[in-house]
């Protein structure tokens, strides 16, 4: 899904990772930022890593069973 990018603000949230984004009218989501580097695709002389970014919301990170910002973990 494509979001539009506004004027917000990007600040780390938590030590493990994640990151904060804050719109100007206050509103903010959480998010991660996960690369891979799939294997036996490219080799080692065309690296190619795929790239994915987890968007939490405030409500939904309060009440998670886990760390949201826990880097040996991706959020279902």
């Amino acid at each position: 899904m494509r979001r539009k990018c506004s004027s917000g603000r990007l600040q780390r949230a938590g030590r493990d990772g994640g990151f904060r984004f804050t719109e100007p009218n206050g509103t903010f989501k959480f998010f991660k930022i996960h690369v891979h580097f799939p294997r036996g695709r490219g080799g080692w002389g065309r690296p190619s890593w795929d790239v994915y970014a987890q968007i939490i919301d405030p409500e939904v990170a309060e009440h998670y069973p886990i760390n949201i910002f826990d880097a040996t973990k991706t959020l279902l």
